[in-house]
């Protein structure tokens, strides 16, 4: 039995094929997990919806983090889908410096919401 199996799975923040929740949710697809994946925009929501559909999913729901009010969504919307969730995998792209950008100055921090 694999060590995911039965187990769900969020995955924030995949962008492209060659990031790192990418190689994230490959490996929890193989161990068994179902999962779901937000895109930060409709930009994304189409790239994001071919990788979904690569690790047999068909969730897809959008999730600008930087958003209290998209997060407080996005649980709802799963909701739609699932009855629990067991595992999530919030991936983020840093510069080469070592920096997410404004990230790093979210106003949520001070709220205690991120640490």
């Amino acid at each position: 039995m694999s060590c995911l199996q039965g187990k769900r799975a969020l995955i924030v923040g995949l962008a492209s094929n060659r990031s790192i929740a990418w190689v994230v949710a490959d490996a929890m697809r193989r161990e068994g997990a179902q999962l779901a994946f937000t895109c930060q925009n409709e930009k994304l929501k189409e790239r994001v919806a071919k990788m979904a559909a690569e690790s047999d999913s068909d969730i897809v729901l959008p999730c600008d983090v930087g958003s209290d009010s998209e997060i407080e969504q996005l649980f709802a919307s799963l909701d739609d889908y699932w009855d629990h969730l067991n595992l999530i995998a919030h991936v983020v792209y840093l510069r080469a410096d070592g920096t997410a950008g404004r990230q790093l100055n979210d106003p949520r921090q001070s709220r205690g919401l991120m640490r």
